[in-house]
């Protein structure tokens, strides 16, 4: 049987070492895309509410009287978000987009469509 040398050993070691470094560096960087890309998905999913909110009232036995809410669209929230609707459908509306696994690091994603064509966003930071 074959021993194996102290330099042998060593360089073994070290190419263990940097497998586990990079693999670590691997893995932040996709943690850390993931974070990225689920706010991005909270900010389409508003639009997506949005063009829900236009089937809806194009049907004609539906008129502007008040928002609907989130379960009346025929619309089913992607990626496990929690959408709350809020306010009145001829003045502003208020999308308002969290994600229970807390992926998104940006926090809430709160979305202002207003008629007066003053439509914003912000992000309400996590708790």
């Amino acid at each position: 049987m074959k021993q194996s040398s102290n330099k042998e050993i060593c360089a073994e070691a070290v190419i263990i070492t940097i497998v586990i470094i990079i693999a670590f560096i691997v893995k932040s960087n996709f943690v850390g895309y993931s974070y990225h890309t689920t706010c991005d998905f909270m900010q389409y999913e508003a639009t997506s509410v949005l063009v829900a909110i236009g089937d809806y009232y194009s049907e004609p036995d539906h008129d502007f009287v008040k928002l609907p809410a989130i379960n009346d669209l025929d619309y089913k929230p992607h990626r496990g978000f929690e959408i709350k609707l809020f306010g009145d459908i001829n003045e502003e509306v208020f999308i308002i987009i969290s994600d229970p696994e807390n992926k998104c690091s940006e926090g809430t994603y709160v979305y202002i469509f207003s008629d007066k064509n003053e439509n914003g966003y912000i992000w309400l930071p996590k708790e």
